[in-house]
């Protein structure tokens, strides 16, 4: 499982309010600008091949109307659009970046139409992220620990839960690994796991605390967070302020439920 989690780095933030043509077109274009010639005559090549993918559905992998039995199938046949763009990132030669994971488990347009998933594909892969999620909300719960500062601020304290956090990881691998079949849960693992992985909070593999404060004025109540996570030797710190009791419990997801009632008003 580990690993698996050290594979790719996510190709995260989208190319909002584009088609597909728009997306992968302007990425490989921003692959087309890279500095020396023959990296310029590389990525034309990779454009091509792209582009005669996008035109040829049938040489992109048999279209997206299969059933998760026919994945296997065609898996020989090869995916054009995936293998470029795997090509592109392997050598460097631009920072192609896609949105694949939305919220509450869907995929976003990106995934379903680079991938080619069928309607039974995507429901079979967002039930399997969603299942996973619902899971690691437990787990997550079960590790969490709430006290109370003198000044009155809540810190939370997360122990890592891998052990647990890694069956449920595996067990949404596996579903994809029989969904996708061979070649596309191969790009899977290369282009979206580590998105995968960071959108569920890294399977409880990393150590976190959290200090929340909140100031009044005006009738009105705003909060902080201060939220830092350890994993793997690399930190990280996100700061929010000036937070609404609504934002706050959007910010905090299934840890809304652990905070002290005086201090987050339910509602």
């Amino acid at each position: 499982m580990l690993a698996v989690l050290g594979v790719g780095a996510w190709l995260g933030r989208t190319y909002h309010n584009r088609g597909h043509e728009g997306r992968v077109g302007a990425a490989v274009r921003a692959a087309g600008d890279a500095g020396e010639e023959a990296g310029r005559a590389e990525n034309r090549r990779l454009r091509a091949e792209l582009a005669a993918a996008r035109a040829d559905p049938k040489a992109a992998g048999g279209g997206a109307g299969a059933t998760t039995a026919g994945a296997g199938a065609r898996a020989g046949e090869g995916y054009g659009a995936l293998r470029t763009l795997i090509e592109v990132r392997r050598r460097k030669l631009a920072n192609l970046e896609f949105e694949f994971f939305g919220d509450e488990a869907k995929l976003e347009p990106a995934f379903v139409e680079l991938f080619e998933v069928s309607p039974s594909e995507r429901a079979a892969l967002e039930a399997a992220v969603d299942g996973a999620r619902r899971k690691l909300d437990a787990l997550l719960l079960e590790n969490t620990k709430v006290s109370r500062t003198p000044k009155g601020d809540v810190a939370i304290a997360i122990r890592p839960f891998p052990a647990a956090g890694g069956a449920v990881y595996d067990a949404m691998l596996r579903t994809f690994a029989d969904t996708l079949g061979s070649e596309r849960y191969t790009a899977f693992l290369a282009l979206g796991a580590e998105q995968a992985e960071k959108k569920l909070g890294r399977f409880g593999t990393a150590e976190r605390t959290i200090q929340l404060s909140r100031e009044s004025g005006d009738g009105d109540v705003r909060y902080r967070i201060n939220d830092r996570s350890r994993w793997s030797e690399r930190d990280n710190s996100n700061y929010s302020d000036y937070l609404t009791p609504e934002r706050l419990a959007r910010e905090m997801g299934p840890l809304v439920q652990v905070l002290p009632a005086d201090f987050l008003p339910r509602w």
